[in-house]
C-alpha cells in the first residue's frame, strides 16, 4: 500500500476516536477553533530488513488541532492540554484493543505509540485568539514486499 493509502487508513482510524468526529482533514488546517487534521511526517524510515524480504518501517504523523488561546491567567489553555492527554490515552489503548488502521494485507502493525504526552503549541494567533497544537505518533509496521 502506498503512502496515500496508509494516510487514508490512518485518517479513517482516527475518526473512530470520539474526540475527533467525522471531519478530519489531511495536511491542512484553517486557524479556526475546532479545526483538526492528520499531517504526514514520515513514511520512509526503514528500521530493519529481514532475510525473507520483510521490512520494519515507521509511519509518523501529527494530529494537528486548533483551540482557543489566552495570554491571561485563566484556564483556556488547559483545554488543549486536556484534549491532548485524552487523545494520547486513546492512542495508547488502541493496539491492545485491536483497533488498528488497515494498512493492507502485506502489512502487520507491530506498535502504535504516541511520541508526546502533551500537545506542542506550534503557533499562536493572538489576533484571532486561537493556537495550533500538534501531537506526534508512530505506527511501527512490518511490510512484506510482493
Amino acid at each position: 500500500m502506498n503512502i496515500q493509502g496508509k494516510t487514508k487508513a490512518v485518517q479513517e482510524w482516527l475518526k473512530t476516536n470520539p474526540l475527533i468526529g467525522k471531519r478530519l482533514k489531511i495536511n491542512a488546517t484553517d486557524m479556526k477553533e475546532g479545526e483538526i487534521a492528520v499531517n504526514v511526517v514520515s513514511n520512509t524510515d526503514l528500521d530493519t530488513a529481514f532475510i525473507d524480504g520483510t521490512q520494519e518501517r515507521k509511519y509518523t504523523f501529527a494530529l494537528v488541532f486548533v483551540k482557543s488561546w489566552s495570554a491571561g491567567y485563566d484556564k483556556v489553555n488547559l483545554e488543549a492540554m486536556e484534549f491532548g492527554e485524552a487523545w494520547t490515552t486513546w492512542v495508547s489503548e488502541q493496539f491492545s484493543k485491536g483497533n488498528l488502521p488497515d494498512f493492507g494485507k502485506s502489512c502487520t502493525i507491530r506498535a502504535i505509540r504516541p511520541l508526546q504526552n502533551i500537545p506542542e503549541c506550534a503557533a499562536v494567533y493572538s489576533e484571532t485568539g486561537n493556537a495550533r497544537y500538534q501531537l506526534l505518533c508512530d505506527i511501527v509496521y512490518w511490510e512484506k514486499e510482493a
